[in-house]
């Protein structure tokens, strides 16, 4: 009983939050506050109700969609936003393969929606062109996907291409995307290996010769028609790729990327050379981390059981620069070196709060560490690490500014008397430096997993996590040695720093 109370006060709470939308729109009356809170409000209505009650379920995400879709900027900001970060993101990272299939139904439904407006026409017509006419056939092509077989080893010398997708982010390329390369390397030596993504793939994998990039990016700051339209720019680059090739000379591999929006979205028509590595629902005994499952499911789909973890491949030239910087920075100097790199990627979930961060710079300093530390990218992150610096020299401390330029300012006498060296520049520069650093120190992001590929030991601190087993997943799986500390709600921010520091000065491995 007390369920179906439950059921029928979302049914309930549903249609107020629809009419109310409508009803404020219509007189003029919703403000950008309002918009937010509504359409954060009918995200967690669909959370609520995912597993219990698909109408209500189907009534908020066709709330969400009409906001989505808006010509008002406040509307479609606010509407793609809670869209994405309240229910596709939870889905995902859930890792549970019951919210996988709720995604599934979800997201057809979002196609559904767009498909059917005139600014989704020629998303219309692609879908139209690849036979799914409907959300039924999109679902019915999904289950297809999703059933694994092995590629014939029989075919190893005769594809002459092979084409990845990018996860968008740079800590998923490393930790999954660079494996996948990594295998199809070794298994067919004939082919030319293809990564489609974003422009700054080339600083971190730039150094593999055997790789080649073709740029194509994805709005993650797009509304919800523009990141849909991605997918149209990825037909046409994998056409452009294929044109002279049978489809057994060539294979595409997605790792549930955000560009076919977890596998959503079609990009070949024939799909016996297209792979489908279903991150959120892969599971293997033994293995708990992406990077450790990712190297499972390529050798079950392409045979030889050989040992694989996520790699960078930096540029000579970003390589060449870091060893000339760190030349001045150690000559004479004694000092343990340890990059800080506070980057969230526009998630401030992730972040802890308050002196916090300050506070941990301050500490490692006092322990007797020379920090590299990264501005980030950004005007929040630029500012909070400018608050660090601040503090840093306000207590006595020496600063000096790092750029792609080399070191902006003398760093003295055998480098002595430099307490932070700050970092202004490209994602491949810095990595090169991580990887002369003696330890890296972090959030949860792109960083964590680029150090520990590098062989850095690495501390990462795992804050707004949404289960344990998105930090079992998102663990960097690597070279160096990792140790993860966890916060909650418990967790106090003095402790915190003193995990990290013994961390750092005993190299602990979990």
């Amino acid at each position: 009983m007390a369920d179906a109370r439950a059921v029928d006060d979302l049914i309930r709470e549903a249609d107020r939050q629809r009419d109310l939308f409508r009803h404020l729109k219509r007189y003029g009356r919703l403000t950008p506050a309002g918009v937010r809170r509504l359409a954060q409000n009918a995200a967690e209505a669909f959370m609520s109700a995912r597993r219990s009650h698909d109408g209500v379920a189907a009534e908020t995400l066709a709330l969400l969609c009409e906001m989505a879709v808006s010509e008002d900027p406040a509307l479609s900001t606010s509407g793609t936003h809670a869209l994405f970060t309240g229910i596709v993101e939870p889905l995902a990272d859930s890792f549970d393969p019951r919210d996988g299939d709720i995604y599934y139904t979800a997201f057809a439904r979002v196609i559904e929606f767009c498909r059917r407006l005139p600014q989704g026409k020629a998303i219309n017509d692609r879908l139209n062109q690849f036979g799914l006419s409907s959300e039924q056939h999109l679902l019915r092509r999904i289950e297809r996907i999703r059933a694994r077989r092995p590629f014939d080893l029989t075919r190893s010398e005769r594809i002459k291409k092979a084409l990845i997708l990018s996860r968008v982010t740079l800590g998923a390329d490393v930790e999954i995307t660079s494996i996948i390369w990594q295998k199809l390397k070794t298994m067919m030596p004939r082919a030319e290996l293809v990564l489609l993504g974003g422009e700054k793939l080339h600083e971190l994998f730039g150094g593999e010769w055997r790789l080649r990039i073709h740029p194509i990016e994805y709005d993650r700051s797009g509304d919800l028609i523009d990141r849909l339209s991605s997918w149209l720019n990825l037909v046409e680059v994998v056409a452009e790729e294929t044109r002279d090739l049978h489809p057994d000379e060539f294979i595409v591999v997605d790792p549930d990327s955000r560009l076919t929006q977890l596998g959503m979205l079609p990009v070949v028509a024939d799909e016996r050379s297209y792979y489908f590595f279903e991150s959120r629902c892969y599971q293997k005994r033994g293995a708990e981390s992406l990077g450790q499952l990712t190297a499972y499911w390529v050798n079950e789909i392409f045979g030889d059981g050989e040992r694989l973890s996520p790699r960078v491949s930096l540029r000579r030239r970003d390589l060449d620069f870091a060893r000339t910087v760190m030349r001045q920075i150690r000559r004479g100097h004694r000092r343990p070196l340890i990059s800080v790199n506070l980057g969230v990627g526009e998630n401030p979930r992730k972040r802890i709060p308050g002196a916090f961060e300050q506070e941990l710079v301050v500490r490692l300093m006092r322990d007797g560490a020379t920090i590299l530390l990264d501005k980030g990218a950004g005007a929040e992150e630029a500012a909070r690490i400018g608050a660090i610096v601040e503090v840093v020299r306000a207590s006595g401390r020496r600063v000096v500014e790092l750029s792609e330029a080399g070191v902006a300012h003398p760093v003295g006498a055998k480098g002595r008397g430099v307490d932070v060296f700050t970092w202004c520049g490209g994602i491949g520069r810095f990595s090169a430096l991580v990887a002369q650093t003696d330890h890296y120190v972090g959030y949860d992001s792109a960083g964590q997993h680029i150090a520990v590929a590098l062989g850095v030991p690495t501390v990462v601190i795992f804050a707004g996590y949404r289960s344990p087993r998105f930090v079992k997943r998102w663990r960097p799986a690597g070279r160096g040695p990792v140790k993860v500390i966890c916060v909650d709600a418990a967790s106090r921010p003095e402790v915190l720093i003193e995990e990290v520091a013994y961390a750092v000065s005993n190299s602990v491995d979990d």
